[in-house]
């Protein structure tokens, strides 16, 4: 495989942010065209043709800079981001032509009025300390980037975020004090950690990502 070709099936795959995307294409010396090519989601064949899904393995990753941490409550670097994808997920995702968001580890999710968003877990999915994803651990990652001693950087972006409700084991439901048009794009962000409060997740990280960290 091309390094052209890697490239974009990891953009194509969501294995990299649009963002890290354009810096590694620009460091490819990559047209504009070609570029947009695939930012509007159109994937060369050969790339599609390649991707073959495989369980287990170890990732090794090569990176450019230091990581700030892997709490994914806390990081701001790019490098940070690219190991913390790997590892942690959340409710929803970017769609491969980042024109929307698409259900991870939320089946789906609907809106009954302008403020209140219901989300209805995938059921079966396990943290990689075996605790299945309940929406009690949505509410407890919430609740810890909104604690203004956590001091989060992704606080300021629920700051509408009225209440947030574990109705039942699998739904949850967010309470908006006021229409809130990037919502969802936000909710990118909440990565979803098991709720276990004295947990040190820059240390230990617990997620339902791909990979787990073990050292």
């Amino acid at each position: 495989m091309s390094q052209f070709d890697r490239l974009a099936t990891d953009f194509w795959t969501g294995r990299i942010s649009r963002r890290e995307f354009l810096t590694r294409a620009g460091a490819l010396g990559l047209s504009v065209g070609l570029i947009g090519e695939v930012l509007a989601g159109r994937l060369p064949k050969v790339a599609a043709a390649s991707v073959e899904p495989k369980r287990g393995g170890t990732l090794k990753l090569g990176l450019d800079g230091e990581i700030d941490t892997i709490d994914p409550h806390k990081t701001v670097t790019i490098v940070g981001g690219q190991v913390i994808t790997q590892i942690y997920e959340g409710l929803v995702r970017a769609n491969p032509q980042l024109d929307g968001m698409v259900p991870l580890l939320a089946e789906r999710w609907e809106q009954p009025n302008p403020t209140t968003h219901v989300f209805y877990l995938r059921r079966g999915i396990r943290f990689h300390n075996g605790k299945e994803l309940k929406a009690e651990d949505v509410t407890f990652s919430f609740e810890r980037i909104m604690d203004q001693k956590f001091a989060s950087p992704r606080r300021p972006d629920f700051l509408p975020v009225q209440k947030i409700e574990a109705v039942n084991d699998y739904t949850v439901r967010f309470t908006l004090s006021a229409p809130y048009g990037p919502f969802l794009t936000k909710l990118e962000t909440l990565r979803v950690l098991p709720n276990l409060p004295g947990n040190d997740f820059a240390r230990q990280p617990i997620g339902t990502g791909p990979f787990s960290f073990v050292e």
